[in-house]
């Protein structure tokens, strides 16, 4: 048995472009937060904005995570670790 007990795996190309491509049009596409900080910027200015715009990442960052570390936790549980020969 290897000293890191942990399973490791690694993500396919295809999987890896795939995330790429969805990142890159989801960063430029305008979505719901970013009309939301275009009218604030529009209504109330740049200055007054800055605590809507780090409300957006932060909480967004925050929702990512938390997302991950589910998935990551219901991952473990459901999969039986690899067998190894």
């Amino acid at each position: 048995m290897p000293r890191n007990s942990r399973n490791h795996h690694r993500m396919s190309t295809d999987l890896i472009l795939a995330f790429v491509a969805f990142a890159f049009v989801t960063s430029i596409s305008p979505g719901p937060n970013n009309l939301m900080l275009m009218a604030s910027g529009a209504n109330f200015g740049f200055r007054r904005s800055i605590p809507h715009m780090l409300g957006i990442a932060i909480g967004f960052t925050v929702m990512v995570l938390l997302v991950g570390l589910g998935l990551c936790c219901a991952y473990s549980r459901s999969t039986p670790p690899p067998t190894q020969p």
